[in-house]
């Protein structure tokens, strides 16, 4: 496992988490917490997994902002025992199993999405196309896979990238960071980045 972690009261940010035989960020019971500027990757379950097991609820008023949680073996993130009224903007999500599973009512937009996506905790997936049809959100992200990053193993973005210049810097009253993962500021050019890299223009 390879992990680089700053901590700012109890948000999980600005971390590198790879490699773990299990989800990469795993929260029983998480609400009301802020998820933003991770790199999340080959993890042999999901990037980040809420649920509710030992927690007295489940998932409830998360912000996932300016993550890019790729490559991992099942879902980018997976909420179930889900309460609904996360909103999810500016990351790039992409895994074996699909991009986005919620299980009640998210504000979601200004994302790469790659691959299924579900609104009822797995029990079908959808398309972006009819994810948008079926929810009403993320009419600005995009499924566009094509020289997202540097390499397949460097997630900065390359010069051609989808992700550059079209995120947002504030989404369903939340706020994107101002810095990246590595303290660059954003943005850069002329709109926020998506992901946890801003590229260096």
């Amino acid at each position: 496992m390879r992990r680089r972690a700053r901590r700012d009261c109890d948000q999980p940010h600005g971390n590198v988490i790879a490699g773990n035989n299990h989800n990469g960020i795993n929260a029983d019971g998480v609400q009301r917490s802020v998820i933003r500027n991770n790199l999340i990757t080959n993890n042999a379950r999901s990037g980040v997994r809420v649920y509710a097991i030992d927690g007295a609820a489940g998932p409830s008023a998360l912000r996932l902002v300016s993550n890019t949680i790729v490559g991992n073996a099942n879902w980018a993130i997976k909420l179930t025992e889900d309460l609904g009224g996360h909103v999810v903007f500016d990351n790039i999500l992409s895994s074996t199993t699909g991009s986005l599973c919620v299980g009640a009512t998210v504000a979601s937009d200004h994302n790469v999405l790659l691959g299924a996506l579900s609104r009822d905790e797995e029990a079908s997936t959808l398309n972006l196309a009819a994810w948008r049809t079926a929810t009403g959100q993320d009419a600005a992200s995009v499924s566009t896979a094509t020289s997202l990053f540097v390499s397949g193993t460097d997630f900065h973005l390359s010069a051609s990238s989808a992700a550059r210049n079209t995120g947002v810097a504030t989404f369903s009253q939340v706020s994107a960071p101002t810095v990246d993962l590595e303290g660059a500021s954003r943005p850069k050019g002329t709109a926020f980045d998506l992901g946890a890299y801003e590229y260096a223009e």
